[in-house]
């Protein structure tokens, strides 16, 4: 007699998922922690970045770097308002920011379980999706960075769900005029309020809407996904910066509106970005590629279940939009999170249409397709499975090295210059860590870099200027990054270097006195400090 027991109880499936989240974070964070002698710490400078915008948020009442000015430097519009509640609860802790991601990651899964509890999907296909989208996004890496990517999957997958399904089924969904939910207008919302390339997704959902033929639809989406977005950028403009954010204007991928530029763009970096692969994040991209090919794979195989339901279609066509858009025009680094929020909605959904439709359609093919097939998955996902597991390999080393570099920075000048100007490339610790006034040489907090850079004038006498301005005394470099002229008159005093560097984009920095008054004192304080510095961290003086 067969029996009609689960191979897991139901009740098991989310405990199970949770373990799974948090046991490899707990002991990669453990680890972590013993290199730092016990200094919570993560695997990227911008975290910081974050941390300071709420913290100066919440005690000043100022969107900014430092207490002194406005400066847009985050690239999410929620995020630093959710730390800055966040402290005006518990106090500034550095530890805020991994705690709002574990809650997104928690309320990730249990959303994802329930959607998959609607759908009618076993309870062990159940545990087996969820248990890609923590290994395949992968979940503890983006919780362990301490950035807005969790958030970001969170509201993309709901917004992807909920709109596909109302489009679907408009007169039962939206009513009969055929509006939308009203949940899909605030998941929308949220989603480019998160992070800014979400609009991706808003326009890849335009297109469908416009296709159907429901115009106002589409005004009233695109007016509340993109509300957030209109009511920043005002407020920046209002405070004298551009209405996007330095850090989308400076790291965006996409051409400016010259001729020369956008005729580049198409005949030759669009095809260099969606076929070819190159530098540190060759996997990010080849997965994002082979992800372009599986979902459009998917829809053909599962065709008669796409045709029975056509919320499947739309899934497939925001996604695959989503993709190719990602690879075009934003970024994608060594640390696995720009990508992150469509790679855990396609898993997701991928293995969801394999789970629950896959076993009729195999039966149907022959050994020789079935081998092939197996053959192709296993070529296709190849790059993924790589990408996760160099993202576990790598967030150790990647948290160590920002404890050496940037927070040592931090607490070296928070002990020395706490209220004085300083200049640096690499803006998060040590503004998180001081009160005074930063000049950022990269522009993401300093609006006069950010203009000089993006008109092409960006000069030592823009330097020279804004130093003056900001009154600076000291400055922290990459000396790599920039021509020496821009640093003349400066005098160099020490540098710190670190070893089995793979994050931090040099292995040295430079410390300078700016103000030359300030060089003996300079050089006394970072002799003091040495003591202070891990053992790793090689100190040499001019």
């Amino acid at each position: 007699m067969e029996s009609n027991q689960p191979l897991i109880p139901s009740k098991w499936v989310l405990p199970l998922a949770l373990l799974a989240l948090l046991l490899p974070i707990a002991i990669m964070e453990y680890q972590i922690l013993q290199d730092t002698g016990g200094t919570f710490c993560y695997g990227l400078d911008d975290p910081f970045i974050h941390l300071s915008i709420g913290k100066n948020l919440a005690n000043h009442g100022v969107w900014g770097t430092t207490p002194h000015e406005f400066s847009s430097a985050s690239s999410s519009i929620i995020y630093p308002i959710l730390i800055a509640g966040t402290i005006k609860l518990i106090g500034t802790s550095t530890i805020i920011p991994f705690l709002l991601n574990l809650a997104a990651a928690v309320i990730l899964l249990i959303t994802v379980r329930n959607w998959l509890v609607e759908q009618d999907i076993p309870p062990a296909y159940q545990l087996l999706i969820l248990l890609a989208l923590i290994y395949f996004t992968p979940l503890p890496i983006t919780v362990m960075i301490g950035m807005e990517h969790t958030f970001q999957l969170l509201f993309c997958f709901l917004f992807i769900i909920s709109f596909s399904y109302s489009l679907a089924d408009p007169p039962v969904a939206g009513g009969k005029d055929g509006r939308l939910p009203w949940k899909v207008y605030l998941w929308a919302g949220l989603m480019t309020a998160t992070r800014y390339e979400s609009g991706i997704l808003i326009a890849a959902a335009l297109m469908l809407l416009l296709f159907h033929k429901r115009i106002w639809t589409a005004l009233c989406l695109a007016f509340f996904s993109f509300l957030p977005v209109l009511l920043f950028g005002f407020y920046s403009l209002y405070n004298g910066a551009y209405f996007l954010p330095n850090s989308v204007l400076l790291k965006s991928r996409a051409p400016h509106l010259a001729f020369n530029e956008l005729y580049y763009f198409f005949t030759t970096q669009l095809y260099e970005r969606l076929s070819l692969a190159q530098g540190p994040h060759i996997y990010n991209s080849v997965s994002v590629q082979r992800l372009i090919l599986i979902l459009p794979l998917m829809y053909f195989i599962f065709n008669n279940q796409v045709r029975k339901q056509p919320a499947y279609r739309y899934i497939i066509f925001l996604l695959t939009t989503g993709f190719v858009a990602q690879l075009a025009v934003a970024n994608i680094d060594r640390s696995s999170r720009y990508e992150a929020y469509l790679i855990g909605c396609a898993v997701v959904f991928i293995l969801f249409l394999a789970l629950k439709y896959g076993k009729e359609i195999w039966n149907g093919w022959s050994q020789m397709a079935k081998g092939i097939s197996i053959f192709l998955a296993c070529i296709m996902c190849y790059p993924l499975v790589f990408r996760s597991g160099r993202a576990f390999g790598d967030i150790e080393l990647a948290s160590v090295n920002i404890f050496q570099q940037q927070y040592q920075m931090g607490s070296f000048f928070h002990k020395y210059y706490n209220n004085d100007g300083i200049a640096l490339n690499d803006i998060g610790a040590v503004s998180y860590l001081t009160e005074g006034k930063k000049l950022d040489l990269i522009g993401l907090s300093s609006y006069e870099i950010t203009k000089a850079r993006l008109n092409n004038y960006y000069t030592p006498q823009v330097v020279s200027q804004a130093v003056k301005k900001d009154s600076v005394k000291v400055a922290v470099v990459f000396d790599v990054w920039f021509p020496q002229q821009f640093f003349a008159g400066w005098i160099p005093v020490g540098t710190w270097t670190i070893q089995n560097n793979i994050i931090c984009l040099s292995n040295t920095v430079t410390f300078y006195a700016v103000d030359t008054t300030f060089r003996q004192g300079l050089q006394r304080n970072l002799h003091g400090y040495e003591r202070f510095l891990p053992k790793d961290v090689k100190a040499a003086y001019y």
